[in-house]
């Protein structure tokens, strides 16, 4: 990926979003990880990848989920491709793809009863 976005305090988690980086690749750390991560800072040097911290919303998150659910933004019309979970390695193909096929990949939840 050229950017991966850690949301979670997990270490594994931190080491492995590292391993999806392609190269020149951006990792924001999102999620506070308390305590010492150990790295593969070989991989770092090697792939010249950008490793960043993002702690501080500045209290802006209740604006920006508002702003998904705002008509005016259209955000609905960047997915080009709806498909239900069951198709994962099909949307994830597409997702990998490129702009070429796919410009957002949505999966789609039937509501069971």
């Amino acid at each position: 990926y050229d950017a991966v976005i850690l949301a979670t305090g997990n270490r594994q988690a931190c080491r492995d979003a590292l391993g999806f980086l392609r190269a020149r690749g951006r990792l924001v750390i999102f999620s506070a990880i308390p305590g010492e991560t150990p790295m593969d800072l070989f991989r770092v040097h090697v792939k010249e990848l950008e490793i960043v911290g993002a702690c501080n919303d500045q209290d802006r998150l209740d604006s920006a989920v508002s702003a998904l659910g705002d008509p005016r933004f259209a955000f609905h019309e960047l997915i080009t491709h709806r498909l239900p979970l069951e198709r994962f390695r099909e949307a994830v193909a597409l997702a990998q793809s490129g702009r070429e096929s796919a410009m957002k990949v949505a999966f789609t939840f039937e509501e069971t009863r």
